[in-house]
């Protein structure tokens, strides 16, 4: 599991060098290529759109509910 692996990755560096919120959305998404990229710049502006504020959290629970919940549910299947 690449993802889950990019992403604890993603939260110890965050960790390690005490981002502040709006910083973790930041560079977790510059770290963003490809496919991940486009699919966070809709997510972020459909959100955006409905007056959704953009939070790490919301950026994680998103991630996750794209990324890693479909790679264990096909695993499963």
């Amino acid at each position: 599991m690449l993802t889950k692996e990019w992403l604890r990755q993603i939260v110890k560096i965050l960790k390690e060098i005490k981002c502040i919120e709006d910083q973790k959305i930041s560079f977790s998404t510059f770290m963003f290529q490809k496919e991940v990229e486009h699919w966070w710049k809709m997510v972020s502006k459909g959100a955006k759109a409905i007056g959704k504020e953009i939070t790490w959290r919301f950026l994680v629970e998103k991630f996750t509910e794209k990324y890693i919940s479909r790679i264990a549910m096909d695993k499963l299947a």
